[in-house]
C-alpha cells in the first residue's frame, strides 16, 4: 500500500514508495538466520533455489594476477573477522561444480587494497604496499562447488562502498 506521506516523483513521471526516516531507523535490520563456521554446507546452501547465470562485470581498477592459493587472507590486518562462503553451480543442471578455482580480493577495514600503489586506494604515498598480499586469495572449490574463505569486513573507498570482488577461472592453476 502506498504511503502518500513518503511519495516520490522519479525524473520518468513514475511514483514510488519510501519509507519515512523513523520508520526505517526503528526497524530492526538483521536477519533471524545464523550460521556458524561449521555449519553443514547442506544447511548453509540449502535454503537458495535459484539457478541463476550471474552475468559478468567489470573487474574493477584493482585487480592483480597469481596471488597465493589459501583461504585465510586477513594476515595482519586489524578488522572485523568474516567467513566468506561462497557455492559455484552449473546453470544448465543446477548441480555443484568442483574445481572450479575461487579468485576473491577486498580492500581492508580502511578502504586500502593490497599489492597496489594509485591515488584512488587510500593513502598511495605507502610505496611498500605494492609488495602485501593481505585480502587476496584464491583457492578451488571442493566436491559441493564450494570454497570458504577466512577474511575481514572490508572497508569503503572514494566512490564505492564496502564489497568484495569475486572471479571464477575454470581450469585454473
Amino acid at each position: 500500500m502506498l504511503d502518500p506521506n513518503v511519495l516520490t516523483l522519479r525524473d520518468d513521471g513514475t511514483l514510488i514508495n519510501g519509507r519515512d526516516l523513523p520508520t526505517a531507523l526503528n526497524s530492526s535490520h538483521l536477519s533471524n538466520i545464523t550460521h556458524g563456521p561449521h555449519d553443514a554446507l547442506s544447511t548453509i546452501f540449502g535454503g537458495n533455489k535459484s539457478c541463476v547465470l550471474v552475468p559478468e562485470v567489470t573487474e574493477g581498477p584493482y585487480y592483480v594476477s597469481g596471488e597465493f592459493i589459501r583461504s585465510d587472507v586477513r594476515e595482519l590486518q586489524a578488522g572485523i573477522d568474516l567467513l566468506f562462503d561462497i557455492q559455484v553451480i552449473d546453470v544448465a543442471t543446477c548441480k555443484p561444480v568442483p574445481n572450479i578455482m575461487i579468485d576473491l580480493w577486498h580492500a581492508n577495514a580502511t578502504g586500502v587494497y593490497s599489492g597496489v600503489v594509485s591515488p584512488g586506494n587510500g593513502n598511495s604515498d605507502v610505496e611498500s604496499n605494492i609488495n602485501s598480499t593481505f585480502g587476496r586469495g584464491l583457492q578451488p572449490t571442493n566436491k559441493d562447488g564450494v570454497a570458504q574463505f577466512t577474511t575481514f569486513y572490508p572497508g569503503h573507498y572514494l566512490g564505492r562502498s564496502q564489497h568484495i570482488h569475486v572471479a571464477t577461472h575454470v581450469n585454473g592453476t
